[in-house]
C-alpha cells in the first residue's frame, strides 16, 4: 500500500515538472539575442549568485505546481489544466 503512495507522488513530481516547463516557456530562448539567451537563470535564481541550485529549481516547479493545483487536492487533473488554459487565453499571451 505503502508502494502505491510513493508512485502517486512520483507521478505527480513528474507531471508538475512537465506542466510546468511546457506552461511558462522558462526555458525557452528569447528572441532578442543581446545577452538575454539565459533569462530563465535570472528567473529562478533565488540567492543572486549566477547559478540555479537544485532547491531553486525545485521551488520554482513547486510553486508552480501548487498555482496549477486549483483545489489543493496535491494533483493537477485535466480540469486544472482546462481552466488555466482558458485563463491565459482570456489575458493574453505572458500573462499568468
Amino acid at each position: 500500500m505503502k508502494t502505491k503512495g510513493i508512485l502517486k507522488l512520483t507521478i505527480t513530481t513528474i507531471i508538475s515538472v512537465f506542466v510546468f516547463t511546457i506552461t511558462t516557456g522558462v526555458f525557452a530562448e528569447p528572441s532578442d539575442q543581446g545577452g538575454k539567451k539565459l533569462d530563465f537563470i535570472k528567473k529562478l535564481d533565488r540567492d543572486n549568485d549566477g547559478r540555479i541550485s537544485k532547491e531553486e529549481y525545485l521551488s520554482a516547479h513547486t510553486e508552480r505546481f501548487d498555482r496549477l493545483d486549483k483545489n489543493k487536492d496535491g494533483y493537477i487533473d485535466e480540469s486544472e489544466v482546462v481552466k488555466k488554459r482558458k485563463m491565459k487565453r482570456r489575458k493574453g499571451p505572458g500573462k499568468e
